[in-house]
């Protein structure tokens, strides 16, 4: 049985390193390249638009670990609704 010390353990390493950081970063880069948000639509100073972004790329980095097979995603799934 996997510990709860181990489990901290490993999503410090997964962070730690800043993989995930820089790809977020890479992705919100990838979304601004796009050509589909007018930044003029956005006013300067205002985090709606970084927020936006930072969300739609955790959303796709949260596709990158999501679990494959039936008994994880119904895991996954139990654990979004707490």
């Amino acid at each position: 049985m996997i510990t709860k010390e181990e489990i901290i353990d490993k999503v410090n390493g997964m962070l730690i390193d800043n993989e995930i950081q820089k790809s977020i970063v890479n992705r919100v880069e990838h979304l601004l390249k796009s050509g589909s948000i007018d930044l003029a639509d956005y006013e300067e100073g205002s985090y709606i638009l970084p927020k936006i972004l930072l969300s739609a790329a955790l959303s796709w980095e949260a596709d990158q670990y999501a679990p494959s097979n039936k008994e994880n995603i119904k895991t996954l799934k139990n654990l979004l609704i707490i």
